[in-house]
């Protein structure tokens, strides 16, 4: 679980994918506390993250990248994730490093 503004999530999202060589398809949020994203890469390769919120405002993380998982970029995607979130954390912008 990771620490930091649920309303910076979307954002850092759009910056982990960038960092894996994948874009964001569309979003959807089914609920208040859950965030739904499609991502794909180059040769139309299909990617997924999901976004939750817990009630102690922790917010947890998971993705699948590629049709049989991709071990190596998931964990590339969740790190640059959790690294944009924490340098988005309780500031309005940040630059991308």
């Amino acid at each position: 679980m990771l620490s930091g503004d649920w309303d910076d999530v979307v954002p850092a999202a759009r910056v982990a994918a960038s960092r894996v060589e994948m874009a964001v398809v569309s979003m959807a949020v089914p609920a208040d506390d859950r965030i739904e994203i499609e991502l794909v890469a180059v040769g139309a390769e299909p990617g997924s993250a999901t976004f939750i919120r817990t009630p102690q405002g922790l917010i947890g993380a998971t993705c699948r990248i590629g049709r049989f998982g991709d071990a190596d970029r998931e964990s590339r995607f969740l790190a640059a994730f959790e690294r944009r979130l924490g340098q988005l954390r309780g500031v309005d912008y940040a630059p991308v490093r």
